[in-house]
């Protein structure tokens, strides 16, 4: 009986400790204009229905006609992500003759209203509220 009773109450503990409300919301979208295609994959993190963490990668993959200024495009949007993504890791590399990666990792939680103002994500941390902002800027969420 005892042996019963410690099974069950392991197994409560298990469910209980799973029970935190955890998800994540997984969206991308892909646009292109002169040029350059942008495809942009989201991921954020929700903790209790909070924002935790938000991951952002930036595949952009330039014509032939910008693969000369693939310095200078790496360059400008290293200092464009950074200051628009202040408070956040941002990380620009060349991927081949044509595309530039941007990967941007963000501790929502760490972040100053001023930042969390700018990172598109301010107002309300509601998982099904974020969702719906995304799917009417074009996002296709998971």
């Amino acid at each position: 009986m005892k042996k019963c009773l410690v099974v069950i109450s392991v197994m409560c503990l298990a469910l209980l400790a799973g029970c935190g409300g955890n998800k994540v919301l997984v969206c991308s979208t892909e646009k292109t204009s002169l040029g350059v295609t942008v495809k942009q994959d989201v991921e954020v993190n929700f903790v209790s229905n909070k924002i935790e963490k938000i991951a952002q990668v930036y595949n952009i993959k330039v014509s032939d006609t910008y693969k000369s200024a693939m310095s200078r495009l790496i360059s400008t949007y290293q200092t464009q992500y950074e200051k628009l993504y202040a408070g956040s890791t941002v990380k620009v590399k060349q991927v081949g003759d044509t595309e530039i990666k941007v990967t941007v990792d963000t501790d929502y939680k760490s972040m100053t209203d001023a930042e969390k103002k700018k990172s598109g994500f301010y107002g309300s941390e509601d998982y099904d509220v974020n969702k719906k902002s995304l799917e009417d800027k074009g996002y296709t969420c998971k």
